[in-house]
């Protein structure tokens, strides 16, 4: 018997190296309770040739014979706290594990997956093939209570906990994400539409059109404003005025000196939305800023001509952030100039509040004076003394 079991446990101890923890652990388990066995079952049957030896050594027998069998119960002792330790350790490693559907634990159902049920005597008769089967595959899951006979030479008291077969849990999809376009945004609005909320810099590339860079205005009135004219002028300085529109735009308002015509970059007129027009001066407080929809801004931000300008061109505008500036509102002209239109009067109250900025003063097409520069805003110093900012802004679809 002794043999028989010793085999059965070194079976037991082949662990293919990608076993689960808790298949390792199953069989170590059962190794430990029956080697256990296999040590209590041979001290027990070592008595009687011990007390055979002992009458030919000579001695007490009895004395030799308590002394060992005091060992061997404290053996057993040692064996059962070992016993109930592992399995202890292997419930609470299925109690964690254990799916949460199945048989009831010690159920008839669960006995009869490991082999015949003895009701009466509330034992289980299972043969070394089904646990070996069960420990080796893990494709048991079977709680049995009470007292087990093993191939009916083996007597092991206690609980016999195997796996149950257990579908691969239910893993959710892992979400795809959407792809970044791979191409760049047309405008500043639809750079807005992905996104790119972040005022400053952006890399535009319209339908058909080479890449260029731009400032993109996305906090102001809903944001998507595409930088188009900037100018800042600095007080007494009159070594550079307004030249020719650009081949790109201005990519900074606060230290920009350049401004550019929308059909060099690929916009036609029909997408534009808004313009929108701000300026400051050193002189006053006030601060122009609104933005309108009217036709001769419009055309001025495409080809920069205001051809038809007039007064109230500009009408209707709607102020926006920090406006309290005199104009729009009290314009009474405008010029109309075949180029550079937002530099050269494209609105003012004559003689009182201009937006102008440039190399020389125009009057109808024409340099009155070459050696002279004006910029103003909202106010008329007739001159280039005070610091200046003119800017332009378009919602460009």
């Amino acid at each position: 018997m002794a043999c028989a079991s010793l085999k059965y446990i070194q079976n037991l101890l082949y662990v293919p190296t990608m076993s689960p923890p808790s298949v390792t652990l199953r069989r170590l388990v059962r190794c430990a309770q029956l080697l256990c066995l296999v040590i209590v079952s041979g001290a027990a049957s070592a008595l009687p040739r011990f007390n055979k030896q002992a009458q030919l050594e000579g001695g007490s027998t009895e004395d030799k014979i308590d002394v060992h069998t005091a060992e061997i119960n404290d053996l057993k002792q040692k064996v059962a706290s070992l016993e109930a330790t592992l399995v202890l350790a292997l419930s609470k490693l299925e109690k964690i594990a254990a799916p949460q559907q199945g048989p009831r634990a010690g159920s008839a159902s669960q006995r009869r997956l490991l082999g015949k049920e003895d009701s009466d005597a509330g034992h289980t008769h299972i043969n070394h093939k089904q646990v070996k089967t069960c420990v080796l595959n893990a494709t048991c899951a079977v709680h049995v209570s009470g007292d087990v006979h093993v191939s009916g030479d083996i007597f092991y008291k206690g609980t016999l906990l195997e796996t149950s077969p257990t579908s691969a849990p239910t893993v959710a999809p892992v979400p795809v994400p959407t792809p970044a376009p791979t191409t760049l945004p047309k405008s500043c609005v639809e750079a807005m539409s992905r996104g790119q909320t972040t005022t400053g810099v952006h890399t535009l590339q319209p339908a058909g059109q080479a890449a260029f860079s731009a400032y993109c205005d996305q906090a102001t009135d809903g944001g998507g404003w595409l930088l188009t004219f900037a100018y800042n002028h600095v007080g007494g300085d009159t070594s550079k005025g307004v030249g020719s529109a650009a081949s790109t735009p201005p990519t900074s308002p606060t230290t920009g000196f350049s401004h550019v015509n929308l059909y060099s970059l690929g916009y036609a007129l029909g997408q534009v939305q808004d313009v929108r027009m701000y300026c400051t001066s050193s002189q006053h407080p006030r601060v122009v800023h609104f933005k309108t929809q009217a036709a001769v801004p419009k055309g001025a931000a495409v080809t920069g001509a205001t051809t038809g300008n007039a007064a109230g061109a500009f009408a209707p505008w709607t102020p926006l952030a920090g406006h309290s500036g005199k104009m729009p509102g009290a314009s009474d002209g405008g010029f109309a100039f075949a180029s550079e239109g937002f530099a050269y009067w494209p609105m003012y109250t004559s003689n009182y509040y201009h937006w102008l900025l440039g190399t020389a003063d125009h009057y109808g097409g024409t340099y009155l004076y070459t050696n002279e520069q004006r910029w103003e805003c909202d106010d008329y110093p007739d001159g280039p003394a005070y610091t200046t900012r003119h800017l332009v802004y378009v919602r460009v679809g």
